[in-house]
């Protein structure tokens, strides 16, 4: 079993991955449709929050505000990472280790944290390739 800590780590890391595959993907932006730069980095954003949301849940505090981005640009989308990173974080530096296996909705916290760590670096790669 990881530490709460190596998961946030891993977080930190997909996140850092995706903005790196962001700024690298400017120029074919919105090119590949459904599996644009953009539409991956907008499911991103929302995965994020829910996510959040759903730390939030279990450990007993308030989820992500509403959000609206406007990603036009993959400069505009690396400054709605760059915002909203801190904010789902926050959710996730309230858990300890002990706080790994509790759950909600038939997944518990340290599953969150680990599928959210891959969802994040699967996207990166998927950008890098499209």
């Amino acid at each position: 079993m990881a530490s709460v800590k190596e998961l946030r780590d891993s977080i930190s890391k997909g996140r850092q991955a995706l903005a790196e595959a962001v700024e690298a993907a400017a120029g074919r932006w919105e090119a590949g449709g459904d599996a644009s730069p953009k539409a991956l980095t907008e499911g991103a954003l929302r995965a994020e929050v829910e996510r959040a949301g759903k730390a939030a849940a279990i450990l007993g505090g308030n989820p992500v505000a509403a959000q609206e981005w406007s990603i036009d640009t993959a400069q505009a989308a690396s400054e709605a990472l760059g915002k909203l990173g801190p904010e789902v974080d926050k959710r996730f530096s309230w858990a300890e280790d002990r706080d790994l296996g509790k759950g909600r909705d038939g997944v518990t916290l340290e599953q969150l944290m680990q599928q959210h760590a891959a969802d994040l670096t699967e996207r990166a790669s998927r950008i890098g390739s499209a």
